[in-house]
């Protein structure tokens, strides 16, 4: 009796064993697969759908730091100038990022000045040479890019009409500034939209003429060879 019961201990113990380790295995299959699942993208939350989601991100980063400094700072900052130093900081950080960095890779945009020969300065405005390249704009980031190109030369336009029917021309120069950096990005930008435009539509008008040349011509050169066969004896069209 005392020997059953003991080998019915044994079982027990085993199953619980087995039973132990087959819960430790899901367990741990079970937080692989959350890990896997959730931790190993990364979520950009409004700019999960973007193609460059850190491209999205920085394109309103620093117009976001400037435009909340302007209006938020004087809180910690007692110091104007300091205010201004940090404003005008973010902006010009968000003039060289939009100028250098995310018009180039959200929209295949891109634009720059020079100093030709007699000395003056030329704007240079560039897009996609291959205008039906592979490399396609996502939606989003399209969206995002000039969305922000737009409405932040707008936001600073009204802060200068604000302070100056308010009396405070310290503050609408600073707005004038930042203005006159976002805005200057919006109008490169624009040219450069109009240039790609441009390329697309010479692109389509060289397609279109190449298409309908080819065909004037295979149908040229078939007339000339039928008219050219039926005039040869051994193809029963001589005299």
């Amino acid at each position: 009796m005392n020997h059953n019961s003991f080998e019915n201990e044994k079982l027990t113990s085993k199953n619980d064993i087995k039973s132990d380790s087959r819960a430790s295995q899901y367990t741990a299959a079970s937080s692989n697969q959350s890990i896997s699942s959730g931790g190993s993208g990364q979520d950009f939350g409004i700019f999960a759908t973007a193609n460059h989601p850190i491209a999205c991100l920085f394109h309103v980063l620093f117009k976001g730091a400037a435009i909340f400094s302007f209006l938020f700072l004087n809180i910690f900052i007692s110091n104007e100038v300091m205010a201004f130093v940090f404003i005008i900081v973010f902006q010009a950080a968000d003039f060289w990022t939009v100028k250098n960095i995310t018009g180039r890779i959200l929209v295949n945009l891109r634009w720059w000045s020079e100093i030709d020969e007699v000395g003056q300065e030329k704007w240079v405005f560039e897009s996609n040479d291959d205008p039906i390249s592979k490399k396609q704009v996502g939606a989003t980031d399209s969206f995002v890019f000039w969305t922000g190109l737009y409405v932040t030369p707008a936001v600073w336009g009204l802060f200068a009409l604000m302070d100056f029917v308010g009396i405070k021309f310290f503050w609408m120069y600073v707005c004038i500034l930042c203005f006159i950096l976002s805005f200057t990005n919006t109008m490169a930008y624009h040219q450069c939209q109009k240039d790609h435009q441009t390329k697309i539509k010479n692109y389509i008008q060289e397609k279109t003429m190449g298409y309908m040349l080819g065909g004037a011509a295979s149908s040229a050169l078939g007339g000339v060879k039928d008219l050219v066969f039926s005039r040869l004896p051994f193809f029963g069209g001589g005299r």
